[in-house]
């Protein structure tokens, strides 16, 4: 590795249950580690820094009976270790497979230049998600050992930054959120960003160090998008750093839902003036059915009431029912007999993941998709137990995840992303991971909390990190609906209920 200005090598790593379409090296490094089930691929971009290193190890682990930093060395169950030969290399693409999908992740490099100085580097932690792609960046600083004397300085002191951990999360539909933090946290002089490159059209704002990428690749494979990430500080460029990210958009991210469906007509009136039930009004989430018209007030021998009106078709989440309709009121002197009461209003048709969903149902397409995937598509009437902590403590596994599933399903929250489903969509998920009051929740939060045993008062993370634990109700939850989202939304999205 040819040594310039900055004494650090970048690493960019994708990691991914599939590989990653045009980020592969000639070989795929080895691996150490056991893996059994959905399984992932890390993708590494490597750029030059400033000591000459010809070889990196890297562990990656998640298993918290391992010590240290450097290697696997308890349990190789979650902790997976390797060598890269960077030796001449510039700029080198590689893929390290067979990682087993989870959380909590954390990838160590360790090196040691040509001149024997050592190097080190620790990413954020990160979720491999089966059938997604997260991107994690990561810093290996190299520490030289001093043989200089010293100098007394009086004067202003400037802290240069170094880059500490750049991540892009699985897509959420058409949108990536891309994190970026420094060494040290908050560097004096403060930091300031400018993204560039090609792709750098397609972020909201070319100046935030977290902006949100916005695919459109309309093609089939993935595509890949280059952008170039500038950190300074103050008025020198003394402490500029660049970093080069590559992220992958998947196939098909593109433009944005249609609007709901139009709420349905109200019900006409009754024989003498029943007043017809207004429409429901269409939007995003679906239109309201419409009221029940009121019933007549009866004629000579006896009005008919009116009946009442049909419920709108449902909209995305799916109308509710229509209300019933009003009795007669009885006929005038001689008359027969009173009105007869109005019909009831027929129910809405179920929209979108809507109001079709009933408790535990079964979609048999989806469920086979998911089965073929070697998913599980209803997990919860195997749970055993009871949760352990939480808003729930004591209530049986599988209610929790029944519960929890329901919501998903019933909502349609999980369409984009399953973390939607806890922090609603108001905020992207840095935010929410840091979040103690979530301003506008995802429309499972409560149903969450329960599942996944959160503290009263946890940060949003405390949650997200969960949400592929299968020692938990909602991870089981959380894990086959990301099944759904991912490797069957044709088959799944929206949830249909079989007859």
């Amino acid at each position: 590795m040819r040594s310039v200005i900055g004494k650090a090598l970048m690493l960019g790593l994708a990691i991914a249950a599939t590989s990653i379409a045009g980020c592969s090296s000639d070989s795929k490094p080895s691996t150490s580690g056991n893996s059994t089930g959905a399984t992932g691929d890390i993708g590494l971009q490597l750029q030059v820094g400033g000591t000459t290193v010809n070889s990196v190890h890297y562990r990656i682990n998640n298993n918290p009976a391992n010590t240290g930093t450097l290697n696997c060395n308890v349990s190789t169950t979650g902790c997976y270790e390797g060598d890269l030969n960077v030796a001449d290399a510039s700029h080198l693409l590689a893929v390290i497979g067979g990682i087993q999908a989870g959380s909590g992740y954390v990838l160590n490099l360790s090196a040691t230049g040509t001149n024997g100085t050592p190097c080190s580097g620790q990413s954020a932690p990160f979720t491999v998600v089966a059938n997604s792609t997260v991107i994690v960046g990561i810093q290996l600083l190299c520490q030289p050992g001093s043989d200089a004397g010293s100098v007394k300085i009086e004067g202003t002191v400037a802290e240069c930054a170094n880059f500490g951990s750049i991540s892009a999360a699985v897509p959420s539909g058409n949108q990536i959120q891309i994190s970026t933090t420094t060494i040290p946290a908050s560097p004096n002089p403060a930091v300031t960003y400018a993204w560039s490159g090609p792709g750098a059209s397609g972020l909201n704002s070319t100046t935030s160090a977290n902006p949100i990428y916005t695919c459109n690749n309309p093609g089939t494979t993935d595509q890949q998008v280059e952008l170039d990430l500038t950190m300074s500080q103050g008025s020198t460029t003394v402490c500029n750093k660049t970093f080069h990210l590559i992220i992958d958009c998947p196939p098909g991210a593109t433009g944005t839902g249609g609007a709901g469906g139009a709420g349905g007509a109200g019900g006409a009136g009754g024989a003498t003036g029943g007043t017809a039930g207004t429409a429901g009004a269409g939007g995003d989430t679906g239109g309201t059915a419409g009221t029940a018209g009121t019933a007549g007030t009866g004629g000579a021998g006896g009005a008919t009431g009116g009946t009442a009106g049909t419920a709108g078709a449902g909209g995305d989440t799916g109308g509710t029912a229509g209300t019933a309709g009003t009795a007669g009121a009885g006929g005038a002197t001689g008359g027969a007999g009173g009105a007869t009461g109005g019909t009831a209003g027929t129910a809405g048709a179920g929209g979108s993941g809507g109001g079709g969903y009933t408790s535990g149902c079964v979609d048999p397409d989806c469920n086979s998709c998911i089965t073929d995937e070697s998913g599980p598509p209803d997990p919860c009437p195997t749970l055993t137990g009871n949760a352990a902590a939480g808003p729930a403590a004591g209530t049986p596994l599988s209610t929790l995840c029944r519960e929890t599933l329901d919501c998903f399903r019933r909502t349609g929250c999980h369409n984009g992303a399953v973390f939607e489903c806890y922090c609603g969509t108001a905020i992207d998920q840095g935010t929410c991971n840091t979040a103690t009051n979530i301003p506008m929740p995802g429309s499972c939060k409560a149903e969450m909390d329960r599942s996944l045993e959160i503290p009263v008062g946890s940060a949003g993370g405390v949650a997200l990190g969960r949400l592929a634990d299968t020692t938990y109700a909602g991870g089981w939850a959380g894990v086959t609906a990301t099944f759904e989202n991912s490797s069957c939304p044709t088959a799944c999205l929206p949830y249909t209920c079989s007859p």
